[in-house]
């Protein structure tokens, strides 16, 4: 075998190029298990928090809503509406920072009467929607948080405000078309010189300066390469949470006005 590989190079090109293909395939099969392992242990967090409010055990839900209570206002206090075995604690079943903010106001504020009316409307019609409103549930979840395994950071609401800012914001190389070009091809050139230095026998200059020029392009943009990184990794898995989230939300059959306007707004 040895001397075969040996002999023919193709041949031993070949299979390497089989082999990474293999390795490539069973990555994308162990990351679409992995997928489906989280999901499966969302919908299970989300009928166990379900479960303990029907066993009467909503106490120990970690999302009371303490970081929403006011000491000025009015009632929220007397009433215990935020906080330990609180009200909000029994009912939310919001999972990011923007839910349970909104959830918040809702019990915060006295709303006019066709606004309480159109809500109650909305309501009720998600109240036949099990599948829907649990899908919604296991995708906002920051994590599973399965038996066994560490809670860590799981508590806190998944904060999607530094992923929204970075995607409503203006990119920043839109005004430096040379510089995105650059990016492109300088991995293209610098690849095509190494393979030309080693096959052909060219010089080493053919893809070290590429591969300087990268380093200029990198130091040029890496401090705003760090900006979005930080603001992406700041939510992570949400990229992989949203779209589904979205689709589930616009593809709904609905009819409440106030369910429609919310699938409007998403698919503008």
């Amino acid at each position: 075998v040895t001397a075969a590989f040996a002999t023919d190079s193709g041949l031993g090109v070949a299979i390497g190029l089989l082999g990474l293909v293999a390795f490539l395939v069973l990555v994308a099969a162990h990351a679409r298990v992995l997928s489906a392992e989280d999901l499966a242990w969302r919908f299970w967090r989300v009928n166990e928090n379900a479960a303990q409010r029907a066993r009467d055990e909503w106490q120990s839900l970690p999302e009371d809503g303490a970081q929403f209570a006011d000491p000025e206002h009015p009632n929220s206090g007397d009433l215990d509406v935020f906080g330990p075995r609180s009200l909000f604690q029994f009912i939310n079943v919001a999972h990011t920072s923007y839910g349970q903010a909104r959830l918040a106001g809702y019990l915060s504020t006295n709303d006019p009467l066709d606004v309480i009316v159109e809500r109650q409307r909305a309501v009720r019609e998600l109240s036949g929607q099990l599948e829907l409103r649990h899908e919604l549930e296991a995708y906002t979840l920051r994590s599973a948080n399965p038996p066994g395994q560490r809670a860590a950071r799981s508590h806190a609401a998944l904060d999607l405000g530094p992923l929204i800012g970075w995607a409503e914001s203006e990119p920043a190389f839109l005004s430096q078309p040379a510089l995105v070009w650059a990016a492109r091809a300088l991995p293209l050139l610098t690849l095509a010189g190494f393979l030309a230095s080693k096959l052909l026998g060219q010089s080493a200059l053919l893809w070290a300066l590429p591969l300087l020029a990268q380093l200029g392009v990198s130091l040029r943009s890496g401090q705003e390469a760090a900006r979005v990184f930080n603001a992406v990794s700041a939510s992570p898995g949400a990229f992989a949470r949203l779209r589904p989230t979205l689709r589930l939300i616009e593809g709904a059959p609905v009819e409440a006005p106030l369910l429609v306007r919310l699938g409007q707004v998403l698919g503008q």
